[in-house]
């Protein structure tokens, strides 16, 4: 996950950073977070902001399965094994035997005949679609972590605006006392260059 993160915010944000990076800042936040919780939770302590507060809120919101179809990490990726259930086996009845007998005659009967029994490798590919079709849905990212991820990425695009808009300004009023210095320096050399020639 902290892969697919790392690869977005290069190409969305054009931000380089590296999986194990991306892992530990939300590990630093939650951590962060947890602690500011736990101080506002004490009696007699006065409330402070909780950092990202308002961004927890809007992920918890969303609606997501409560148990992930995959394990992830920084460096493994494992898939949950689908749980699979056997049918309890039924008692059999008088009836229940006189039917399998029956069937059995009529099979045999069937293959003694040289019939078709193609319908049995059908059953099995029919049987096999839904199996693949299950197993596609469940490798296929849900709605919810799409919006997760849309919420993340628009949030880490506006801290980088606001963060390059900071640094614009910075640079615009670093420029400006550079030129403000620039003009008094000129006003001061000017002035002394008459000084001296007056003397």
């Amino acid at each position: 996950m902290f892969e697919q993160i790392a690869c977005d915010m290069f190409g969305i944000l054009g931000i380089h950073r590296t999986a194990v990076q991306c892992e530990t800042r939300f590990k630093t936040v939650s951590k962060r977070k947890r602690n500011e919780e736990k101080h506002n939770n004490t009696s007699g302590n006065s409330r402070c902001r909780v950092e990202y507060e308002q961004e927890f809120d809007a992920i918890k919101a969303i609606d997501d399965s409560l148990e992930p179809e995959v394990l992830r990490g920084v460096d493994t990726v494992r898939y949950k094994k689908a749980s699979t259930r056997k049918a309890s086996p039924r008692p059999s009845t008088s009836a229940d035997v006189q039917e399998n007998s029956e069937f059995s005659g009529d099979t045999l009967s069937l293959i003694s005949s040289g019939g078709d029994c193609s319908f049995e490798a059908g059953t099995d590919s029919q049987d096999e679609e839904p199996k693949k079709k299950r197993a596609d849905r469940r490798l296929r990212p849900s709605n919810s972590r799409m919006q997760h991820m849309q919420l993340f990425f628009d949030e880490m695009n506006k801290l980088h605006r606001e963060k390059e808009k900071k640094k614009e300004d910075r640079e615009q009023r670093k420029e400006q006392r550079h030129q403000e210095l620039l003009k008094a320096h000129s006003e001061h050399m000017a002035l002394l260059k008459t000084l001296a020639e007056k003397e």
